[in-house]
């Protein structure tokens, strides 16, 4: 009847060493990890000034086409209207490169493309700079209020990793 305990319950102190090496095992991988994640982590460099970072793009036109649209929220009061169709001071980056032109008309940057954008309302409508897909480039997009005012579309600003 001794024998008969024991077997049980030598299995089962058996599993819990088993599962207690599968955890120590798998913390002895995780830690390292983690720690080499943290180490080669690089912050995301973000331009300099006034930075609202674009995040869900949708097409604009039908497929064959090279404008999208994202919406920045905070931005309405500074936007391109009908009244004043260069009013926005706003820039659309592409990683650290400025697009441009800028106040460019729907049409042209549907149809042509090449970095173009508009600031109408909350809404920032651009083509990416060599026409490719904003949702599957890998690029980040920027709308960004230079600190000394509208820059051009050929001049570069400093970049600073985002804290």
């Amino acid at each position: 009847m001794v024998d008969s305990v024991r077997g049980p319950a030598r299995v089962f102190f058996g599993s819990n060493r088993l599962i207690a090496l599968a955890l120590t095992s798998a913390l002895a991988i995780y830690f390292p990890a983690a720690y080499w994640s943290m180490q080669s982590y690089v912050p995301l460099a973000q331009p300099i000034g006034a930075v609202v970072h674009l995040k869900r793009f949708h097409r604009v036109g039908s497929p064959g086409t090279f404008g999208y649209y994202s919406v920045a929220q905070f931005v309405e009061n500074e936007a391109d209207t009908t009244d004043a169709p260069q009013r926005s001071p706003y820039v659309v980056y592409e990683d650290s490169k400025p697009l441009g032109p800028a106040h460019s008309r729907k049409e042209d940057i549907e149809l042509l493309g090449r970095g173009r954008f508009v600031h109408a309302g909350s809404i920032i409508l651009f083509s990416a700079s060599d026409n490719s897909d904003p949702r599957a480039n890998g690029r980040n997009y920027w709308i960004v209020l230079p600190p000394n005012g509208p820059i051009r579309a050929d001049e570069r600003v400093p970049l600073i990793p985002r804290s």
